[in-house]
């Protein structure tokens, strides 16, 4: 968000987490997790589950590192505790930090909050011209995929189980539901701006969609086809209309579809080609690939 606001150059420091776009100078890294990387979706859940039963944090703010950046302004979430710095640990590190800089928590929970955060950090920024460009022209390209799924009514609206997370099953949550119906489908797990919650087999089994769109929290595409093999073995999942139909498909959720940022409207888009291929002749995205096309 910060770069696509034209502000690479003014950039001090980022989380251990922030690695796009690739080409970004490097950084200096003001945030370390205790998380276990390149792990199961199992391991990582009965990790993080474990790990808040405790009184330790699961992200650590280096507070020298971030005093020698010398920020003026800090970009922070509040969204999710398991995905990055506690809020609160930011708030009591600024208080610590001569200057005190100015935080903008981002705590978005729909397409609307990602656009008018946009328009809050440009406000920091500096840089409200762009901002406004910037969350107009977002709104725009939202509008051209909505405009063209009304079409989609009955037989022709596709039910769709979107899943953030295999082992445990997790549906779709935040702004990923509305992704979904605007792409011109229906969710049938997953509740617009809620949170993404566990979900039992059973469920799945019952609500039986004729399509699957697994992007794994922080997951990007292989580490996502290692647990979608796993799920070969869990009773049911075979017989699912999606699976036996081989309509299941696998996107890098890391990059499109967990962070609210400008790439969640590339991940509309590709969305609405992914579930309707010959019907939005006029997004040049690609679509998602099916489980079926990857070899693993």
């Amino acid at each position: 968000m910060v770069l696509a606001l034209g502000h690479e150059e003014d950039l001090v420091g980022v989380s251990h987490s922030c690695d796009l776009p690739a080409n970004v100078k490097p950084l200096r890294r003001l945030t370390a997790t205790v998380v276990p990387s390149q792990r199961s979706s199992e391991t990582i859940d009965t990790f993080v589950r474990d790990h808040l039963n405790t009184s330790t944090a699961l992200y650590e703010l280096d507070i020298a590192a971030l005093e020698k950046a010398a920020p003026d302004v800090i970009v922070s979430q509040g969204l999710c505790d398991v995905c990055a710095v506690a809020t609160g640990d930011v708030e009591e590190a600024i208080a610590s930090l001569p200057g005190k800089p100015t935080l903008v928590d981002l705590n978005p929970n729909n397409l609307d909050d990602i656009f008018t955060d946009i328009l809050r950090l440009g406000d920091a920024l500096g840089s409200t011209a762009r901002a406004t460009e910037l969350e107009a022209s977002l709104r725009d390209r939202v509008s051209q995929v909505a405009e063209q799924s009304k079409r989609f009514t009955g037989s022709s609206r596709p039910r769709v189980a979107f899943l953030e997370w295999l082992k445990p099953l997790f549906n779709a949550g935040h702004w990923n539901p509305e992704l979904v119906e605007l792409a011109g489908a229906t969710e049938v797990l997953g509740r617009p701006g809620l949170p993404s919650t566990t979900t039992d087999i059973e469920q799945l089994i019952e609500a039986d969609p004729d399509i699957l769109m697994i992007a794994c929290c922080g997951y990007r595409v292989p580490e996502t086809l290692a647990d979608l093999k796993a799920m070969d073995n869990v009773p049911g999942w075979r017989e699912l209309r999606a699976v036996r139909d081989g309509r299941v498909f696998v996107a890098d959720g890391q990059d499109y579809f967990a962070r609210p940022s400008p790439s969640v409207v590339d991940a509309l888009e590709r969305l609405a080609v992914t579930l309707h291929p010959t019907d939005f002749p006029s997004l040049l995205a690609a679509p998602f690939r099916k489980a079926s096309n990857f070899t693993y």
